[in-house]
């Protein structure tokens, strides 16, 4: 992979941003959608159990959660990944959108690191 990439997926009003950084062997995943901010983090690195933590008064782990599944396995060095999703009034059927939108972009990212 190149030493930055982008990728978006949409439904609706709903549009989700992966920024992909590479550094060596290390990824850092800024995720983004709606209004900017940053609601969770989350790393990973071999022989360690993953960790994430949602920042107060946000849910974005469950979205940082699913990306460092889906791209540990195919990450050599050190995986960080921080999300920030946030549109007014969201329904639970755009939440679930989200949620899929950003399992199938981690899919898509997975291809390339």
């Amino acid at each position: 992979m190149e030493k930055r990439k982008k990728l978006t997926a949409s439904y609706e009003r709903i549009k989700i941003r992966f920024s992909l950084f590479r550094e060596g062997d290390d990824y850092f995943i800024l995720v983004t959608g709606g209004r900017s901010h940053l609601g969770a983090a989350g790393f990973f690195c071999k022989g360690v159990k993953p960790y994430s933590i949602n920042f107060p008064e946000h849910r974005d782990k469950d979205v940082v959660d699913i990306i460092i599944e889906k791209l540990s396995p195919h990450v050599n060095g050190n995986l960080i990944v921080a999300a920030g999703i946030h549109y007014d009034d969201i329904t639970p059927e755009e939440i679930n959108r989200i949620l899929e939108m950003c399992g199938q972009l981690a899919d898509k990212a997975g291809a390339l690191v």
